[in-house]
């Protein structure tokens, strides 16, 4: 009876022993099928390929570049219009940034007034920064645009005639709220409304580079140009008919074309 009972217990366990090996040979054949599936991409229809995003966000990026450069090749005048005006405001400010200082040493101004003459222009700037939304409401982009260019040719032509004057320097100083702060702020809405909707960014950087990194660029070369040809008067003179020029790009800048863009709400 003894013996019967060892039997029967060691053909109990070599059955449940068989029994777990073919439940674990299932279960690894599952979880291999399971994953051939899941790294093959034809084996599940949710399955994508893990490279998939990437090259959809290289298309939709591809398509619109060529959207850009198509539009780019058939811009509206009044885009290459506001462009050269940027550049030609940059351009008559180089004769300022380069120069400003020099001109007024030689005209004996001492160092702390000139720093107060620049320190002036700098809180004109924050000023007109500071009512800019009102300015947006009452006054289109395009008439900001020309009044500020208008304000930089008399602003320039005063330093090269009259600087010896301090009260004409304060003048010229506070325009640069105009001159600089008003125009940048006004242009960089223009680009915004000018510029279609996925192509703003490439405008806002196509307008800064060619606008102010050309135009500052230019500007100071043909201010020491003229600085060495035709001292103080001559310089600030070419800047004040860079300016003018500026000025005259504005008659192919259509007020309605920024009418959206000059209402802030």
């Amino acid at each position: 009876a003894l013996a019967r009972g060892f039997r029967f217990r060691a053909n109990f366990l070599r059955a449940k022993r068989a029994r777990a090996a073919v439940i674990f040979r299932r279960r690894a054949n599952t979880a291999s099928a399971r994953g051939f599936c899941l790294s093959t991409p034809t084996g599940a229809p949710h399955a994508r390929p893990a490279s998939s995003p990437s090259r959809a966000a290289k298309s939709r990026a591809s398509a619109a570049s060529a959207r850009f450069r198509s539009w780019g090749a058939r811009a509206p005048a009044s885009v290459r219009a506001l462009i050269g005006a940027g550049f030609c405001m940059a351009a008559a400010h180089g004769a300022l940034y380069t120069f400003f200082t020099l001109h007024l040493q030689r005209l004996g101004y001492s160092g702390m007034a000139i720093g107060a003459l620049w320190t002036l222009g700098v809180l004109a700037e924050i000023v007109v920064f500071f009512y800019l939304p009102s300015l947006f409401r009452r006054f289109s982009l395009s008439a900001i645009l020309l009044f500020s260019l208008l304000a930089a040719m008399v602003r320039f032509a005063a330093i090269g005639w009259a600087a010896g004057y301090l009260a004409v320097l304060v003048v010229a100083q506070l325009l640069h709220a105009a001159t600089f702060g008003a125009f940048h702020a006004a242009s960089v809405a223009a680009v915004q409304r000018l510029f279609p909707a996925a192509a703003h960014a490439r405008g806002q950087a196509l307008f800064s580079s060619l606008a102010y990194g050309g135009g500052g660029a230019g500007g100071a070369l043909l201010a020491g140009w003229a600085w060495e040809a035709g001292g103080p008067a001559l310089t600030f003179s070419l800047a004040a008919g860079v300016a003018a020029v500026g000025a005259t790009l504005m008659f192919w800048l259509r007020p309605e074309q920024l009418y959206d863009a000059s209402r802030v709400r």
